[in-house]
């Protein structure tokens, strides 16, 4: 992972922001690997850690049910809004994850998230959410 900052964010499960930069259309993106504690694994062997992908809404901005329903990415849009106080993230955000039935490890990897990123900001400027 490029960036070692860790968020415990619960019990559960810890949070590592891998890298966050602009967008081509202008948008900020972050892409987090959420890695579950050995507690969990032991008690549910069938999880494994992930990666989640999240795109800024420009300031003041937040989104509509119609482009939250029409948005195409990875599992579908799995998060909206403000992150939790504790993460200290500001803004508006829209995000996925790749912890879905058909989704595994090996099929994971922080090009991919970030891919699935642009194309989540590219749809959000056709929706009317820009810089």
């Amino acid at each position: 992972m490029q960036n070692k900052i860790a968020i415990q964010i619960n019990h559960e499960r810890t949070i590592y922001l891998v890298e966050e930069w602009t967008t081509t259309g202008g948008l900020v993106a972050r892409v987090h690997y959420m890695i579950w504690n050995e507690g969990v694994k032991a008690l549910a062997p069938s999880l494994f850690d992930y990666y989640t992908g999240y795109v800024r809404l420009p300031d003041g901005e937040t989104l509509d049910k119609e482009a939250e329903e029409n948005l195409q990415v990875r599992g579908g849009v799995t998060f909206t809004g403000d992150f939790p106080a504790e993460l200290k993230i500001d803004g508006n955000w829209v995000g996925f994850d790749m912890n879905h039935a058909f989704d595994s490890a090996e099929g994971q990897s922080v090009e991919l998230a970030k891919a699935e990123c642009e194309k989540l900001a590219e749809q959000l400027r056709i929706y009317g959410y820009s810089k």
